[in-house]
């Protein structure tokens, strides 16, 4: 979170931020996150590989851990930020109900 230039949009840090505090808050609970929102995963392992790429305009798609992250990046500048992950097989959440979005930005947002 404290990367200089930053890598993370301010929307997505403030958003990632926001659920950190609120689990300190509730003396470490999960609120919304127990999983790494970056490579979609509870025990990464391994290597990580970009696969496909799709540029248009200021943005950018690019595939990771073999499709099943989407990360969602926009131009800023001379450099990129990511804006938001897309998850492609969503986890279950409390009472085995989906949630209806399957992207970082939303699960922070509810």
């Amino acid at each position: 979170m404290r990367v200089k230039p930053p890598v993370l949009s301010q929307q997505l840090a403030t958003l990632i931020e926001k659920d950190r505090q609120a689990s300190i808050a509730a003396d470490g609970d999960i609120i919304n996150l127990d999983f790494d929102p970056f490579l979609y995963s509870q025990d990464p392992r391994g290597k990580y590989v970009v696969g496909k790429i799709a540029v248009s305009n200021n943005g950018c798609l690019a595939e990771i851990n073999n499709g099943r992250v989407i990360a969602e990046l926009k131009k800023s500048g001379s450099s990129w930020l990511f804006v938001n992950f897309r998850y492609i097989e969503f986890p279950k959440i409390k009472e085995e109900k989906e949630l209806p979005n399957n992207d970082l930005v939303h699960i922070l947002s509810r």
